[in-house]
């Protein structure tokens, strides 16, 4: 039997399209994500956030973090890909 390895370049362009189609489906409105050293951060409204902290459950306790900022999109999640 052989293995198969995945590789994903997480900074990417592609991947971070992909992450903000998915997010802004799972968060039920608009999510602007960014990469940034690391981490996808996606900003968005505090329910928003709190709508992806749901949808990943246990892995954003380990991994992610909802957090308030300055500026007309005040919230973030962020979790740790790299």
């Amino acid at each position: 039997m052989t293995q198969t390895q995945i590789t994903v370049d997480f900074g990417s362009v592609h991947s971070v399209s992909k992450v903000q189609n998915d997010w802004t489906h799972m968060a039920k409105e608009a999510v602007k994500v960014e990469y940034i050293g690391g981490a996808y951060f996606g900003f968005c409204s505090e329910l928003a956030a709190y709508r992806l902290v749901a949808a990943y459950g246990y892995l954003a306790a380990s991994k992610g973090k909802v957090a308030a900022r300055k500026g007309p999109r005040g919230w973030y999640f962020m979790l740790e890909v790299g």
